[in-house]
């Protein structure tokens, strides 16, 4: 998520203008102008950076809390994140005119593909993976402490690996589609 271009994702040029989907693919997009654009993306920038500082907070004050608080903080930090997000977007959405069409998830992951690096594919498809499958072995160790946290790691550790392989494939298509097999 925190790449350069990852706030570009939102935008799709459609046959009624650009359009900007604040909530992906779970909500329609709104037409905008294009000098709206890049409020737009800074924005996303900025909500993005908070929510990395948060995340790294989070982490930081882990290992000084019990688990039981470090949980609340954790749902209230989110609930916060989102309620700023949600408002904003509201607010800003109000005045645009919806679009025709929506987001497929198909579009969002070829989007993320095409500004995510090449360089960060592999590597995150291979941590996910490792993560996923650490996550289960620390499950079978029989252990009192963070028996809930220990929970969390596959489900969490499990999408990112599905999601990190709808990438890569979305990167392998996008490499044929610019340099098609001569040999077929």
């Amino acid at each position: 998520m925190f790449y350069k271009g990852h706030e570009t994702i939102s935008f799709k040029q459609r046959d009624e203008g650009l359009v900007f989907y604040p909530y992906g693919t779970l909500a329609r997009g709104y037409v905008i102008a294009p000098d709206e654009r890049p409020a737009l993306e800074a924005y996303i920038r900025r909500w993005s950076y908070w929510a990395a500082a948060l995340v790294g907070l989070q982490i930081a004050l882990n290992n000084l809390m019990e688990w039981q608080f470090s949980l609340i903080f954790s749902l209230i930090s989110l609930a916060i994140l989102i309620s700023i997000y949600y408002v904003r977007m509201r607010r800003w959405s109000t005045k645009r005119t919806p679009a025709a069409t929506r987001l497929s998830l198909r579009e969002s992951i070829e989007n993320q593909a095409r500004t995510m690096p090449a360089s960060w594919v592999y590597p995150l498809l291979i941590f996910c993976s490792l993560g996923f499958f650490a996550s289960i072995w620390l499950l079978a160790i029989p252990s009192e402490n963070d028996r809930f946290a220990l929970w969390l790691g596959p489900p969490f550790f499990g999408y990112g690996t599905y999601h990190s392989i709808k990438l890569a494939v979305a990167r392998l298509r996008l490499a044929r589609s610019r340099h098609p097999d001569t040999n077929a």
